[in-house]
């Protein structure tokens, strides 16, 4: 998908260096020099993310940013601040407004693309798609709610964000580190292990509304939502667990597989993949 971004700024110069930098990446780009052309530029093409200076002829980036969030049409458009200003004040400022990233002039282009690629990736979801749909899950984005079977899941709002994200990223594994930067956006201030703790919190929603447990554990790498193929214990080359509710670990070059299985308790399945190594697997055993 080629993604559009509005670049707010009066400097040609500075103007020019973005809008290069962006197309060469593969952004649409469209181009205002103040708050009046970057309202109706949006409210003709809306793009995906807007590039707004603080400084600008007439009205401030900062006036053009309150002027969206209470737009109810273009609320949601994701905005980063690229300004000369770089006070702790006028940062707090930003972001009190809504801004969702705030980057200082002189600027690194790495650095900037960087920025709006990770700002696009949690926000451009919930632009383009209200209702999203996931293995029996629906995640509304407006109402901030996730349902299975016409039963809105009991979530906290970290435990939605968590989900959120589990949903719009699945199968793939998300260490602990990775979880605490894109959902709490605070990974030197949180224990790590906080994660493990709101992961519990939603495997008891599930249990409680009669749900399988979509989160499955990495053992030593950390957490991904898997879809109801992979729970069945589905490997890509035909075998399946017999018993098995999920899979924490299941390496893709399995040849062997063998189990043993103690009733009411978990049980260790051992494999021999094709370049010989043994590999581990921690299964949920289902017999009564």
């Amino acid at each position: 998908m080629e993604y559009r971004v509005l670049v707010v700024e009066d400097e040609p110069d500075i103007q020019e260096l973005l809008r290069l930098n962006l197309s060469m990446a593969g952004y649409q780009v469209d181009l205002a020099f103040g708050v009046d052309d970057a309202r109706k530029l949006i409210a003709q093409t809306p793009p995906d993310l807007v590039l707004c200076d603080w400084n600008l002829p007439g009205q401030s980036g900062v006036t053009l940013l309150s002027l969206l969030r209470k737009d109810p049409l273009h609320f949601k458009i994701p905005v980063i601040m690229v300004t000369a200003r770089d006070g702790d004040e006028e940062k707090m400022q930003a972001f009190d407004r809504g801004a969702d990233d705030f980057v200082t002039k002189p600027f690194k282009n790495r650095e900037l693309l960087a920025r709006v690629g990770a700002v696009l990736r949690r926000s451009v979801g919930a632009i383009h798609r209200d209702l999203m749909e996931l293995d029996g899950l629906v995640l509304n984005h407006s109402e901030r709610c996730i349902s299975a079977n016409q039963q809105t899941l009991p979530l906290g709002p970290t435990e939605y964000s968590l989900l959120n994200y589990f949903m719009c990223n699945p199968v793939r594994v998300h260490s602990r580190d990775h979880l605490l930067e894109r959902v709490w956006d605070k990974r030197d201030e949180v224990e790590v292990r906080v994660v493990d703790v709101y992961v519990g919190r939603i495997r008891k929603v599930f249990a409680a509304l009669g749900q399988p447990d979509r989160i499955e554990t990495v053992r030593s790498a950390g957490y991904r939502f898997v879809i109801a193929d992979r729970r069945r214990g589905e490997l890509g080359t035909g075998l399946t667990a017999e018993g098995s509710t999920r899979w924490t670990y299941p390496p893709p070059c399995w040849r062997a597989f063998t189990t043993r299985c103690a009733a009411r308790s978990p049980y260790v399945s051992a494999a021999i993949c094709s370049c010989g190594r043994k590999a581990r697997c921690s299964l949920v055993c289902r017999t009564p």
